[in-house]
């Protein structure tokens, strides 16, 4: 029993292809030996594409599913010498750049320097930052889904268009929270006009 590999298999196809291409029909052949003969270069083609396909598809997926540490530079986080435990315990904790104010729940400042002018806007600016960052992790995190290879005859269907990046849902969040800010405002201000022009009795 002889096991062929993907690239034994689409030499193959090849090959069948360039025959049945020298394998012209000759000038007086009739319309059905020429069709025929078109259809089934065709057929072959389609295969020979199809053999390829998954041949590439196979490789990125094996490329995908490799490590990081086997595909990019070694890393040096064995050379560094290990610390105690009691270092660590000892040692300073982070700068004030982790540090999280418990008013505004902005990063880089405490409590005692914040000066926010609105501490709730500012947490839920911040909780929607969060939030579409998580978003973007969970995205890129999340495998591809495995895809049916495609039927003899037939081409894979077209791939879906890519995402548009995190940062484009940010900004049409920004925008829609700007809206509702001039809504807001306008309305207050027609409240006032109509207010001012009222007769006072």
């Amino acid at each position: 029993m002889s096991t062929s590999t993907i690239a034994d298999i689409s030499d193959r196809a090849l090959e069948d292809l360039r025959a049945e291409i020298e394998n012209v029909p000759v000038v007086h052949a009739s319309l059905k030996n020429v069709v025929t003969w078109i259809s089934s270069l065709f057929s072959l083609l389609l295969y020979a594409l199809d053999i390829s396909t998954q041949h590439i598809s196979n490789r990125l997926e094996a490329l995908s599913a490799a490590p990081p540490s086997a595909t990019g530079a070694p890393s040096s986080i064995g050379a560094a010498p290990p610390t105690s435990t009691a270092q660590h315990r000892t040692a300073a904790p982070r700068g004030p750049s982790r540090s999280r104010c418990t008013m505004c729940h902005a990063r880089g400042h405490t409590a005692t320097d914040c000066t926010t002018a609105n501490p709730s806007a500012m947490r839920k600016r911040v909780a929607r930052n969060n939030r579409i960052a998580k978003e973007a992790r969970t995205q890129r995190a999340m495998p591809a889904l495995p895809a049916a290879p495609p039927s003899f005859y037939y081409p894979s269907p077209p791939s879906l268009p890519p995402h548009p990046p995190p940062m484009q849902y940010a900004a049409m969040a920004a925008d829609s929270v700007e809206l509702h800010r001039r809504a807001v405002q306008s309305q207050r201000d027609k409240r006032k006009r109509r207010a001012t022009m009222a007769p006072i009795t």
